[in-house]
This record gives C-alpha cells, structure tokens and sequence, in this order.
C-alpha cells in the first residue's frame, strides 16, 4: 500500500479517479457494516429492532461530534502535505488527535454514566424495548474512543492521497462484525447485548489495524510524537474548521428525526417506502461523498501548494463526474422505481409509497450531488462555513416547507420539500463556490 500520494502533479482525471473509486468504496463498506448489524438484530426480535433504530439516532449525534477533528485535520493536513511542510503536518495530527481522543472520552462517560436520562427524551413505553435500549447504548458507548478514532486515522491517509488503506482497513473491519453479529446474538445467545459487543469490538480491531498497517507502512500517524505537548494555535484552527460541518450534521440529525416523526403520522406503509427509499437513495449521495472526500483532498493539497488553477481543475474534473452520476441517479430512481422498490418491499400500500418517494427523490439527485461535491472544494480551501450554513438553513426550511405543502399533497408534501430544499442548496452552493472563487481567490476559467 503506496504510503502518500503527491496530487499537485499528474493527470487530474485519472489520480481523481485512483483516489476516489476506494473513498467511495468505503462509504459502501458503511453501508453494508450497517445492513449487517440490522439483519441479525431483525433475527431477534422487533423490540430489539427498535431499541437499536433508537439508539443509532445517538450514534448519529455522536458521529456529528467526530466531524470537528475529521475535517480540521483533513483541511490541515491535505494543505499543509501540498506545501511539502512535514512539520506542520505532524503538529496538526499530534494536536487533533490528542483533541479528538478528549471529546470521545468525554462522549463515552456522559452515555455510561446518564444513558437512562438520555434514553427517557424517547418516551419508550414497551418494557422490552427500554431494556434493550438500555443495554445496547450502555455497551456501545464503551468502545466511542474507537469510533472516534478510526475515522481520524482514515482522513489522515486520504488527505496524504491513500485511500486505498482506509479502504482495506474498513473492509476488514466490516468481515469481522459479519463473523461476530451471528456468533454473539445466536451462538452465544447474547440477543442486543451480542450485537452491541460485536460492534464495540469490530470497531477496536478496525483501529489495531489501523496502528499496525501505520507502523509496518511507516503511515504519516504512526511517524508523529505523541509525547509532545499539543499547540494550541493548531487546536484553535482545527476547531474553527471543524465545528461549522459538526453542528451541520447534528442540525441534520435532530431536523431528520422531526421529518420521520411527520412521517409516522400517515402510517406504517409510508414509514416503510420511505425507509427502503433513502436506503437505495443513499447509493447516490454515497457515492458523491466519495468524490467530495477526494475532492477536499485534491483541492487542499494543490492550494496549499499555491497551484490553484490545478485546484479549480480537479473541482470540475470531479463535478462534471458527478454531473454524470446525478444524470444516471435520476433516471434511474424515475423510470426504475417500480422494479427497484418491489426486491425490498411486497405489500402493494408500502410500495405504492416507496416508488412515490423515489420518483420525488429523483429530481433532486444531480443538485444533491453538486452540493455534496462542492462542499468538498469548500472544504479543500478552508471554507467550511458556506457549506455548513447552506446545509443547516436548506435542511431547516424542510420543516416549514412540509407543513406548507401536506394539506395539498399529503404525505408527498414532506417529500416534495425535501427534494425542493436539495435543489435550492445544490444550486446555492454552486454559485456561492464560483463567486467566492473567482472574486477571491482568482483561480481562472470554470467549464
């Protein structure tokens, strides 16, 4: 495994590609990891089904809290690489991984310690699903240092140019709790608590992985002092990075939960259509995720090396990709959604919803993958306050939007809002980008 990756020199397309294809790979790991644990839980009982359902809405918030350190150092780090200033690299790393590790204890003890409280804001009536809650979030919460730490481990070999080890690394990690899920739950008879460990523990042999490829590949983590102090100037600047996109996932989360309880109200068939929809639309913002990670990374590392018009070259190298995938994403949801929803759903009231919200979804996925990829340039010179705020107002005006629209559209008002909101954010952030970027920056000609 290539130990980093010089992006400030070569074909665009093919190293955007080359960087891109396991970033995307890895957002797939994601979703299989998740699909797996959902599987066996769904093999133990449907309280067990919602204690977990409930408690990945806390994983959700926490994982917002691990967008501070991710994107600080994925800004820092790609930047800093591009300018060849090793130094700088290394006190960045040293700096927010010790920050990091402070936020995820923190995290962890406020969970094991007052899960109860935290667990009483859901009003759980079933007995049976407050004890599994219980038990799941309890156990889960001792293993936040390794969900904390791993991700940051992954930013730092992309934004040197190596995703293909975060790619391995992941996979392995996803092999293993395939291999615990069913042995705890079933084997072991463990039911939610197995499924808990199986987790926990995938999570911790992800980030031995993580410490044994860095030291045997002389990975840039594993060549950083960790004994030095950390600097506070560099804290600083990974916080002011990092805060704008976690208070924008966490505002995601909260506004998302709102929007599903509005949803319930129409009944189990369109919880259900919906359900199954976002998890075949997630094929789409997945794979733009990917291309917005390479994008950070690409971008940040040509600005930092002062090469900026290359910088605006990768962006719409990767924009005109995504472009082609959004194209392809909506058709595909529009023209397909009957074939599509029926593998996943066969009650004829689920899929009659399910096929409604892809065919509402689909004139939306080029916006949503313009948004996402632009986020990423953002990202890539140090601005991530216009994506944040472009996020959090866009997603906010979902709520209002669906009140507005339900009593002439029903349960398609919600939709028809969130599909409005991707456009209006795709097409703010495009041209926010663009301005910013020629009045600013002065990086030259776009397409």
């Amino acid at each position: 495994m290539a130990r980093v990756v010089d992006l400030t020199e070569g074909n665009i397309s093919k190293k955007m590609l080359k960087l891109a294809i396991p970033l995307m790979g890895t957002s797939f790991l994601t979703m299989a990891y998740n699909l797996t644990d959902l599987y066996w839980v769904g093999t133990i009982d449907t309280s067990a089904v919602a204690a977990v359902g409930i408690c990945g809405l806390f994983w959700w918030l926490v994982q917002s809290f691990t967008m501070i350190a991710q994107v600080g150092l994925a800004v820092t780090v790609s930047q800093n690489f591009g300018k060849k200033d090793f130094e700088a690299v290394h006190g960045y790393i040293n700096s927010g991984v010790k920050l990091n590790a402070i936020i995820a204890l923190t995290f962890s003890s406020i969970v094991f310690f007052f899960y109860k409280e935290l667990l009483s804001f859901f009003n759980i009536i079933d007995a049976s699903t407050l004890q599994n809650a219980y038990t799941y979030l309890r156990t889960v919460s001792v293993g936040f240092l390794f969900l904390f730490m791993n991700p940051i481990m992954s930013v730092i070999l992309n934004s040197t140019g190596n995703s293909r080890a975060t790619f391995v690394v992941n996979g392995i990690g996803v092999f293993v709790n395939m291999i615990l899920d069913p042995l705890f739950i079933h084997f072991f008879n463990w039911g939610v608590f197995g499924a808990a460990l199986a987790t926990t523990i995938s999570q911790l042999f992800v980030f031995m992985m993580f410490i044994y490829f860095g030291k045997k590949h002389e990975f840039l983590y594993a060549q950083v002092d960790y004994l030095k102090k950390w600097e506070p100037k560099k804290v600083r600047r990974i916080l002011s990075l990092g805060i704008p996109p976690a208070l924008q996932s966490g505002m995601h989360c909260f506004i998302s939960m709102y929007l599903n309880k509005m949803v319930n109200a129409f009944g189990a068939a369109p919880v259900a259509g919906q359900s199954i929809g976002t998890e075949i639309e997630s094929i789409s913002w997945m794979t733009a995720g990917g291309f917005s990670t390479a994008n950070a990374t690409f971008v940040g590392q040509n600005y930092g090396a002062g090469k900026h018009e290359r910088a605006n070259k990768a962006y719409f190298t990767s924009l005109r990709i995504m472009i082609c995938v959004g194209i392809f994403s909506s058709a595909l949801l529009y023209f397909a959604r009957y074939p599509i929803i029926k593998l996943f759903l066969h009650e004829a009231e689920a899929i009659k919803y399910g096929a409604m919200y892809l065919m509402v979804l689909s004139f939306s996925q080029l916006f949503m993958c313009i948004e996402i990829v632009t986020e990423g340039a953002f990202n890539g010179i140090s601005m991530t306050k216009p994506p944040s705020f472009i996020g959090i107002a866009g997603n906010l005006l979902r709520i209002p939007l669906s009140y507005l629209l339900i009593p002439y559209f029903g349960i398609e008002g919600i939709w028809i809002a969130v599909s409005a909101s991707s456009v209006l954010k795709g097409t703010i952030s495009f041209t926010w980008f663009n301005i910013f970027k020629h009045r600013r920056l002065h990086l030259g000609s776009g397409l």
